[in-house]
């Protein structure tokens, strides 16, 4: 269970812990997760285990307990403590200042966007015609067969989504001739994100204000590539990866639009290679390889 890997950031008491660890595993949630997650897999995912019988609504009851211990929890982010930080975007901090960074009309100017009344996340639904089933069941092996290029991304400080639930699903899916990954993904880190101008400052104690080259580096999680499918965890961000890793999701473009040939290589950003020059065209600068 997800709360129990890291248990020493909920901080939650040794008799909660025993007592939705026991839920966990009567109302089949344990037993659910660990037939789901098996490589290569034994078949289709079991129906899920049903949330609504008394004492299986063990996530509630989870964010609750948190939120006593930590009154600035968030599900996005498991490790946000108090207080809450200020942010313009007005999410997921419950201290959004007083604007909202995209509603700004010079900002809304340089997005070339209409007057829009923006917000980052709203209560209603905003696709309220949309009947398509679950990417998992329907479209996403499609379009996996169809690029033979597809990132599926998980930051794992995300309690909101969880790298396991998403993982089983994948083991779930059939494409390109087969269910699922046949080997599981790596244990050890392997997903290596370049080092850049700025680090060692910040290291030194030497960075000037205000700090921008704020990307880390390194290895930052774990990849696994299989039949053009590209699973990725990031281990220091929550369920919005360039928000919290904005280093690892550039990373990550830069792979998917074949700027290297994979995650696991340890060099430079395409952008910072010595054989990569800029050039300029109607839209703007680019780089291109000489």
């Amino acid at each position: 269970m997800y709360v129990n890997e890291y248990s020493n950031i909920f901080g939650l008491n040794d008799t909660f812990m025993a007592d939705i660890n026991q839920r966990a595993e009567t109302c089949g949630y344990t037993e659910f997760m660990n037939s789901s997650l098996q490589f290569p897999p034994t078949g289709s995912l079991s129906t899920a285990p049903d949330s609504r019988p008394e004492g299986c609504d063990v996530l509630d009851d989870i964010v609750t307990a948190a939120y006593y211990v930590n009154p600035c929890f968030s599900v996005y982010h498991i490790t946000d403590f108090c207080p809450y930080l200020y942010d313009v975007l007005a999410f997921p901090s419950l201290n959004p200042g007083p604007i909202n960074y995209f509603n700004r009309s010079d900002v809304q100017a340089a997005l070339h966007v209409p007057p829009t009344d923006y917000s980052v996340c709203d209560e209603y639904d905003v696709l309220p015609l949309d009947s398509s089933p679950p990417s998992g069941l329907g479209p996403l092996p499609r379009v996996i067969e169809a690029l033979n290029n597809t990132i599926i991304a998980h930051g794992m400080l995300d309690f909101i989504l969880i790298a396991n639930g998403t993982l089983a699903t994948i083991q779930n899916m059939t494409w390109n001739g087969a269910q699922g990954f046949q080997t599981a993904p790596s244990s050890e880190k392997n997903f290596f994100v370049p080092y850049h101008a700025g680090l060692a400052e910040v290291a030194a104690g030497e960075a000037t204000a205000p700090f921008v080259n704020d990307a880390g580096a390194g290895f930052l999680g774990t990849t696994h590539t299989e039949r053009g499918l590209t699973f990725v965890t990031v281990d220091l961000a929550g369920h919005m990866i360039p928000y919290y890793s904005p280093g690892a999701a550039f990373r990550q473009l830069e792979f998917l639009l074949g700027m290297t040939s994979s995650l696991e290589e340890i060099g430079e950003y395409y952008y910072t290679r010595p054989d990569v020059h800029y050039y300029s065209g109607e839209y703007g600068d680019a780089r291109g390889e000489t």
